[in-house]
């Protein structure tokens, strides 16, 4: 399932099903929402698809250690 609409609007669940993951995960993992009131969040496709970019660059991106950046400060 991908959604085709970029201004389309999913449920926790439509967005656990097309990452899956379960959907407590989806709120776990820091997804953009719009919160409309108690207990009711959605999220829009658009937000979505930049969301998993950011999350691509920066899986992509290497992680700097701490011991790395201690070493870097000493030379």
């Amino acid at each position: 399932m991908q959604p085709t609409d970029p201004n389309g609007i999913l449920t926790r669940d439509e967005v656990a099903q097309w990452l899956k993951v379960r959907p407590r995960q989806v709120e776990r993992l820091g997804v953009p929402c719009l919160d409309l009131g108690r207990k009711t969040k959605r999220y829009v496709v658009k937000d979505l698809l930049e969301w998993l970019q950011a999350k691509r660059l920066e899986a992509g991106r290497p992680r700097q250690r701490r011991r790395d950046r201690q070493a870097l400060s000493l030379q």
